[in-house]
């Protein structure tokens, strides 16, 4: 057998990718090429290639046998196909490598031209636009490419018309008769063509050469360097540009085109009865159809959908002859139309079984097809949030392999497809919830496709942030993260650890935002105020470590005060962090300025030189696609001339990272995993389960304005064959449906997160449901017996009980498991309790006795939340400075020079940079200063006793000594002791009344304590706000009040006490002297809000916190056994009773 093969076009029409694949492999089979030489297989997307590619290296004695190995076969995009092509036919000297009217090219070009023409009035609208503005220059020079790209492919008459200077556009290709003129406001297209190619000076576009190309092909003589075949597979519409230059090679190559056509009969114009076609019209059709005829005896969604697929096949009628090669098929045993009617098994297949036979829907309610039992074909999921869609999705596919495991052939991972219109939006939801499984719950493997690059690599979101120096404000968390990416740390000695360490450094230091103080003037902030940038939290570390360890109090020098103070060992990756500033100091200046386009180049090599170190594999692979990259882009700028352009860094950054996220053949696909990936046309590949989430209205179909200057979609230029976003979701939306061969899920959000309010689906989704409550005996239009309304949370109870059981979540199975809380078991004490104890001791268990507990007796400690350091300079002062400042005035109260003691107050907080700047100062100076206006006034009485010597006291009881220096206590004039102590806690409101009750609790166990050792007196406690005052105690008082103490403690060693001093004092408080009707149900309220917070409750309540959080979940929990009343009423509410004895009357006259 010869190998040479027969030229002619053979076009293959199918229902289904697995018989176009059979007949193509049976052919390929029959007729092989000759040793050495390549299959041409153009390809719309790589998941294609990579389909038919594991289609042909499948064995030939395998169920589906295939060619034994796939090796020699090339697979290309169009568009570089039929370049290389042109090169061929034409010659390489007449056709350049790469077209400089090749939209990448073409860009640079205009970015050079456009400038040009402002002074032209034909060009005005533009220069209204451009206002000499460089980056609205780029903008437009690349939507302008990619314009004039559109129309070298889709309307080459029109550039060859503007050419040869005339200003038209034409209905039809073949004419130019019918034609329209260009309008006023639109005549600079055409002008501006014609300067481009003046300006390029030579005709290698695509519109010219297509013709050359054309004409070359139609004599006898078979240039050198064609294919013997090319295979077009996988397309759902091709430009009549291809299609013409694919028939012009069918001349001498073989040309095999495949054609996915959901319907067996002509259905390209179902008006009229064809002439001429392969395709039989359907017997029940008449002869002529109106538009509005068409939905009673055509099938609804084809009509609605299949525009795109309809025009497509009326072009494909203009080139085939299929009576040329429908002899040499039949002779190996195949057809060129394979459509097979088999009978519809489930809900799926009948669809897909009404369009292949172009059924339209019945006309009376009494014909519609009956359900099958148990079809579980079509499912539709409705959720709250695209989190929920996830979510459930999870669900169904674990369900569906659980279900299917023990079938002849089990369902597999490899054998799901999940698409959703834009992956960016999902991406990250289907890693948080495929990608992490609790112990027990199963897995799935997945692998997400399409998502941009730069998204997904830290290493290029680190370069994206350097090409953007100059407009950083190099915050705390850019710079972290700049430095978390293992390259860059790499590149400046530093570990992992050691970021981690600089990072508490740097943000004990204040190191909050700017590089130094001139970088933060180009952010229009007054010069020299370099508090809180990263120079100013450098110098207070080196200052701190200069001046070494040391016990003293930090002294100031230049206004910055020491911070740090580690050891040398320490500090040495002080030096690595200087030189990463310093760097970053030195490339934001150098990036800052325009330079030409070829200059760029090196430096943008410098760049990553300085700032990288690729170790791991990955790592070089993908710096070596970021030098393509580069390399790529000065290749354009030579080809287009524009290397000694001025472009800015924006300019720069666009042109290099952009084309990083270009989509390539070698992306991943068909990796063993459930596929995740984007709505593409053209990507019809058959999966036994298809899966489409995120089908909301606004969203799909979705929606891309055209400039108002593309004439390509201006009103009454439209042509069979044109691509519009719209028209090109439709038609995938109905491949997607066709591709599914046992199960197809459709998910939308369907309900408000917020209300539960209904919200519609995509239109397409309506139009689907409408078209199954029309066709077939659902109970109603809700479809409710294929349709799930999910629940707005995963762990709602139905998911877990009944026989509806459906969630594999084992996290929230646990939980829903967990029908009540378990109670506390008391622990045993390994060794009896000391006999001594401090008094501090004792406060520090009150702080939070369920806490102590755990750590104390289970070494169990529950660390705070992470803070996230400000990315901004403090513009007010904070709580923890402020209280920090208040404790300082208190302890400088006898200082007779106020306002001198807070002006060194703010200066040393100013030299930690916790103080705010510049006017922001001033107001919180003054109201410090207020503060000590007023700490002074209601200290008055303090200042004018005396102060006695700290009191060493000690008390016994039951068996425990507790011992404490009090050192509080002063003596007035005529001998009288009491005991002062001060706190920075506002303890009043603004109407005087005690609100912070639980801040005195210590303060009340100091005077328990000294009553109890035989120093009967009073105390004042002096606050911001005011001085409380608590009379002297009775011996009796005191000791019933120690006793709960220690009770109180002694409990809490065998378990956490359920007692917490901010509730017992919300509950307590809460009645007035006028009681409310409803008595102790509001102070349970009230109680209830303390604990677990409100609007206007504490900012942390005590449930938000561990162990608390844990062991009672809610208030309920809480106070459940009792306890927590107990202590309440014998601890905080003799307190409470004594500084306040008419609170008891109050809570007494509600209760």
């Amino acid at each position: 057998m010869s190998n040479r093969q027969t030229p002619g076009l053979m076009v293959l029409h199918s229902h289904r990718l697995e018989s176009l694949r059979d007949v193509l492999l049976a052919w390929l089979r029959a007729h092989p090429l000759a040793p050495m030489s390549h299959e041409r297989v153009l390809v719309q997307s790589n998941g294609m290639a990579q389909w038919l590619k594991a289609a042909m290296a499948a064995n030939i004695d395998a169920p589906i046998p295939g060619l034994g190995i796939c090796a020699g076969v090339q697979t290309d995009f169009a568009a570089r196909f039929f370049w290389q092509m042109y090169r061929v036919v034409l010659g390489q000297s007449a056709v350049p490598k790469h077209s400089p009217f090749d939209k990448p090219a073409l860009r640079w070009r205009l970015l050079q031209l456009l400038p040009t023409l402002k002074d032209d009035a034909d060009f005005q609208p533009l220069s209204a636009y451009l206002r000499d503005d460089p980056v609205k220059c780029w903008q437009l020079a690349c939507e302008l490419a990619d314009l004039y790209d559109q129309y070298q492919v889709y309307r080459g008459d029109w550039l060859m018309d503007w050419r040869d200077g005339h200003d038209r556009l034409r209905l039809q290709p073949q004419t130019g008769e019918a034609a329209q003129p260009l309008a006023p406001g639109q005549r600079w297209q055409a002008k501006l063509w014609r300067r481009l190619t003046d300006d390029i000076g030579e005709q290698s576009h695509r519109a010219a050469l297509h013709d050359q190309f054309i004409a070359a092909l139609a004599g006898d003589a078979r240039p050198q360097g064609l294919p013997e075949r090319i295979i077009v597979w996988g397309f759902s519409t091709l430009p009549t540009h291809y299609l013409d230059a694919l028939s012009a090679l069918a001349r001498h190559c073989q040309v095999v085109l495949t054609v996915l056509n959901p319907c067996q009969y002509y259905w390209a114009d179902l008006r009229q009865a064809p002439k001429h076609s392969r395709q039989a019209r359907k017997a029940s059709l008449p002869q002529s159809l109106a538009e509005h005829e068409m939905n009673d005896h055509a099938n609804p969604l084809l009509l609605a959908w299949g525009q795109q697929g309809r025009d497509y096949i009326a072009l494909l009628e203009h080139i085939d002859q299929p009576e040329q090669y429908r002899p040499q098929v039949a002779a190996i045993g195949q057809r060129i139309d394979l459509f097979d009617e088999h009978p519809p098994q489930s809900l799926l297949s009948d669809i897909q079984y009404q369009v292949l036979t172009l059924a339209p829907l019945p006309a009376a309610a009494d014909a519609r097809a009956p359900l099958m039992a148990n079809d579980h074909s079509v499912a539709f999921h409705i959720a709250h949030s695209r989190l929920r869609e996830v979510e459930a999705l999870k669900d169904y596919l674990l369900d569906l392999l659980d279900a299917h495991r023990h079938d002849d052939t089990p369902l597999r991972p490899q054998d799901i497809a999940v698409m959703v219109p834009d992956i960016s939006d999902y991406g990250a939801l289907v890693e948080a919830v495929f990608g992490q499984s609790q112990s027990g719950e199963a897995s799935l493997p997945y692998t997400l496709l399409d998502r941009p690059v730069s998204t997904t690599e830290p290493l290029l979101a680190a370069l994206d942030w350097l090409m953007r120096l100059p407009e950083a404000r190099c915050t705390a968390t850019e710079l972290w993260d700049l430095l978390d990416v293992p390259a860059v740390r790499r590149r400046f000695a530093l570990s992992a650890q050691d970021i981690a360490d600089l990072r508490e450094d740097f943000d004990v230091a204040g190191a909050r935002w700017g590089l130094d103080a001139a970088h933060r003037e180009t952010w229009g902030v007054p010069a020299k105020l370099g508090q809180n940038t990263w120079q100013f939290a450098l110098d207070r570390l080196l200052l701190g470590f200069a001046s070494g360890e040391q016990n003293a109090l930090p002294q100031a020098f230049d206004g910055l005060l020491p911070s740090g103070r580690r050891g040398a060992t320490e500090a040495q990756r002080l030096g690595p962090m200087a030189r990463l500033l310093n760097t970053l100091m030195t490339w934001s200046a150098q990036l800052a300025s325009p330079r030409p386009g070829g200059q760029w180049i090196p430096l943008a090599q410098q760049l990553l030189a300085t700032f990288f170190d690729a170790h791991e594999e990955s790592e070089k692979l993908l710096m070596q696609r970021i030098e393509n990259a580069l390399a790529s882009w000065q290749e354009e700028m030579q080809i287009s001339q524009a290397e000694h352009h001025e472009l800015s860094l924006r300019i720069a950054r666009e042109a290099w990272l952009a084309r990083l996220d270009e989509a390539s053949m070698s992306q991943r696909f068909l990796a063993g995993n459930v596929h995740v990936a984007t709505l593409m046309p053209m990507r019809a590949i058959p999966f036994r389960v298809v899966c489409l989430l995120g089908l909301n209205d606004g969203e799909f179909p979705r929606r891309q304005a055209p400039n108002d200057f593309d004439l390509l979609h201006a009103p009454g230029l439209a042509r069979a064959g044109d691509r519009s976003r719209r028209s090109d979701d439709r038609y995938l939306w109905l491949e997607a449906i066709l591709s599914a061969r046992s199960h197809l899920l459709i998910s939308y959000v369907g309900r408000s997160a917020r209300s539960n309010a209904d919200k519609p689906p995509s239109l397409l989704v309506a139009q689907l449901r409408e078209y199954l409550a029309r066709g077939w005996q659902f109970a109603d239009a809700s479809l409710a017996e294929i349709t799930t309304e999910h629940a707005l949370q995963p762990f709602n109870p139905r998911y877990f009980q009944g026989p509806q059981a459906s969630s594999y979540a084992a996290l929230w199975r646990a939980a829903n498991d967990h029908v009540a809380p378990v109670e506390q078991q008391p622990i045993a004490l390994d060794e009896p309790l000391s006999d001594t104890l401090n008094l501090s001791e004792l406060q520090y268990f009150f702080r939070s006795p369920a806490r102590y507990f755990y750590r104390q007796r289970l070494g169990i400690y529950f660390a705070d939340d992470a803070v996230i350091s400000p990315d901004h300079e403090p513009f007010a002062v904070d709580n923890l400075t402020r209280y920090d400042s208040v404790e300082a005035i208190l302890a400088a109260l006898q200082n007779p020079h106020a306002e001198q003691a807070v002006a060194t107050l703010v200066a040393e907080r100013a030299g930690r940079g916790e103080w705010p700047l510049a006017g922001f100062a001033n107001t919180a100076q003054t109201e410090l200063s207020q503060v000590a206006a007023d700490i002074q006034a209601h200290g008055q009485d303090w200042l004018s006793q005396r102060p006695v010597p700290t009191l060493s006291v000690s008390y016994s009881q039951a068996g425990l000594t507790v011992s404490a220096d009090i050192h509080g206590v002063r003596e007035n004039a005529a001998g009288e002791r009491c005991l002062w102590l001060t706190t920075a806690s506002k303890l009043h409101d603004d109407k005087g009344q005690i609100t912070r009750w639980h801040k005195l609790w210590p303060m009340w166990m100091e005077q328990l304590l000294l009553t109890l050792a035989g120093h009967n007196m009073a105390m004042t406690v002096l606050s911001p706000t005011g001085i409380v005052v608590s009379p002297a105690l009775t011996l009796e008082q005191a000791q019933r009040s120690w006793q709960a103490v220690l009770a109180a403690w002694r409990a809490g060693q065998d378990h956490a006490l359920a007692f917490d001093l901010s509730v017992a004092a919300a509950y307590l408080t809460k009645p007035s002297k006028n009681p409310h009707k409803l008595g102790r149900l509001v102070c349970e309220l009230a109680a209830k809000t303390a604990y677990e917070g409100g609007e206007f409750g504490l900012s942390y309540p005590p449930v938000s916190k561990q162990p608390m959080a844990a062991i009672w979940p809610n208030y309920d929990a809480f106070s459940r056994n009792g306890e927590s009343d107990d202590y309440r009423d014998r601890l905080m509410a003799e307190m409470i009773f004594h500084i306040e004895p008419k609170r008891r009357e109050w809570l007494e006259a509600m209760l």
